[in-house]
């Protein structure tokens, strides 16, 4: 009796995953920090990515606005020293519609930082640990790697995440 309840659990489990739908995505934001930068909001059009290898120069990327919605990015940052962070906020998609698609995350693990001519370099993981609208359900990771420029406050992010969002229509 118990191998075949252990085997109908293993198999409640395998649907559960195959039902999921998988989706990754990689967005560049652009955005400002509060003068303390504990509180980033960002914003990201929709967007082509092209990287380029080039034998002479080395990788180099462009971002191009496509047609299409937008998305936004709030961190809200605790700062740790020596050169190191936690986060957590949300982004959320569409937001120019009735309805907003929304991750939520917090970091899993402390993200590090480094100080380089008056602009602060970061990256982290970060949890993706649910979600609204679509991403009702979500989970999954991204990784963030952030530009500080402590003059003028503002914050580049690029955000790759991949996550498992639940079929809600079965």
């Amino acid at each position: 009796m118990k191998g075949v309840l252990t085997t109908v659990v293993l198999l409640l489990v395998l649907v559960c995953v195959l039902e999921a739908k998988r989706v990754a995505f990689v967005l560049n934001f652009d955005g400002v920090c509060t003068t303390n930068a504990t509180y980033c909001s960002s914003k990201a059009s929709s967007q082509r990515i092209t990287s380029l290898i080039s034998a002479n120069n080395g990788p180099q990327t462009t971002f191009e606005k496509a047609a299409g919605s937008v998305a936004i990015f709030h961190q809200h940052l605790r700062i740790q020293l020596p050169n190191t962070f936690f986060d957590r906020g949300n982004m959320t998609f569409g937001t120019h519609l009735d309805k907003q698609h929304s991750l939520y995350f917090r970091s899993f693990g402390a993200g590090h930082f480094t100080s380089h001519s008056g602009r602060y370099v970061a990256g982290s993981t970060v949890d993706i640990v649910d979600g609204g609208g679509i991403f009702r359900g979500a989970k999954g990771l991204a990784s963030v790697i952030s530009v500080y420029h402590t003059a003028t406050g503002k914050i580049e992010n690029n955000v790759w995440g991949e996550l498992e969002v639940p079929d809600h229509n079965q």
